[in-house]
């Protein structure tokens, strides 16, 4: 780790996960915050993560079981990922990113009282799985990245969703992952379609916070209806 200080110090977001030996994230969780760096860590396989870490931690990534793990709260819908969020940011976690399959990912951003400034439940696209192995990896990979090039939370979310929900759909772990190419037009057709919305529907998705143009509509010509936007809200 510390043969790396120069790329450290030269990097626009760090990543790590614990699959390494604790000394070595601790190492570079403080070389991190020495250079005044993001560190993401993915909390993959669900270790014990000590106090002092927390802190030095800028954004942590677990799905829905790890973060039952560490927080003691069960998952479920918005309401018990915020619960957990918040436990995360007692301990001093400026933005916890919680993935839900299926239902999508739960992000939230705290300032420095440690209460929530920002919230956002992101809608993932239906795929047909066929391994999930790597998703996870693909996800915090893509996240980084988007991260580095500027995109706001909610955005690197969504662009790092498009990256995991591909790779599900190919058998493997590196093998599945998904090139720059394809993760973009993924994204661009789905998030800047030119997908279609009642009124109603559309009034719907804003008071409960559902990404519409994450859903397919049953509607005429593809059209996103009211029962399209409850049947999101059920999960």
């Amino acid at each position: 780790v510390y043969a790396a200080e120069k790329e450290i110090s030269e990097a626009a977001v760090l990543l790590t996960q614990r699959e390494t030996h604790p000394d070595s994230i601790e190492a570079f969780l403080e070389l991190g915050k020495k250079y005044g760096k993001p560190v993401i860590v993915n909390p993959a396989p669900a270790l014990p993560i000590p106090d002092a870490w927390y802190p030095m931690i800028d954004t942590i990534t677990p799905n829905e079981t790890e973060a039952e793990k560490y927080t003691g709260i069960t998952v479920t819908d918005e309401k018990t990922a915020l619960d957990a969020a918040c436990v995360f940011a007692s301990w001093g976690v400026r933005r916890v990113i919680i993935t839900r399959g299926r239902h999508g990912v739960f992000c939230a951003e705290f300032d420095a009282d440690k209460k929530p400034i920002f919230k956002a439940n992101i809608a993932t696209m239906r795929v047909d799985a066929v391994d999930t192995t790597g998703a996870g990896d693909s996800f915090n990979g893509a996240l980084c990245t988007a991260l580095a090039e500027g995109r706001t939370l909610v955005d690197a979310c969504r662009f790092a969703t498009v990256a995991a929900s591909l790779s599900v759909t190919r058998a493997g772990a590196a093998e599945s992952m998904a090139t720059r190419e394809e993760i973009d037009a993924l994204y661009n057709k789905f998030y800047h379609s030119g997908i279609k919305i009642d009124a109603r529907a559309r009034m719907l998705a804003m008071e409960n916070d559902i990404f519409w143009r994450a859903l397919e509509g049953t509607g005429e010509d593809g059209m996103i209806t009211e029962s399209d936007i409850r049947r999101a809200m059920r999960g």
